[in-house]
């Protein structure tokens, strides 16, 4: 999950460094206060970001043959409602 500390960190610094490795196929990062996924996808050289905001979405991960619903990601948050 993201933080507000550690959002630039994990949004620039971390992929940057990860995108190098050659078997890594998705970057997923969380966000923390709210139902939000960013998920980077590498497509050859290149990578490419999608983003899900809803429960009932579903995070297509067609490397490994599945689904990931945001639902199981945030399945124990409660967010509270902004004021």
């Amino acid at each position: 999950m993201i933080s507000k500390i550690t959002e630039k960190t994990d949004r620039i610094t971390k992929l940057n460094e990860y995108r190098l490795l050659p078997s890594l196929q998705y970057y997923l990062v969380a966000e923390q206060e709210s139902c939000f996924v960013g998920v980077y996808t590498r497509e050859g050289d290149r990578w490419y970001v999608e983003f899900y905001e809803k429960p009932e979405d579903k995070i297509p991960l067609p490397f490994f043959g599945l689904e990931l619903p945001l639902a199981s990601i945030y399945r124990k948050i409660d967010f509270q409602p902004e004021h």
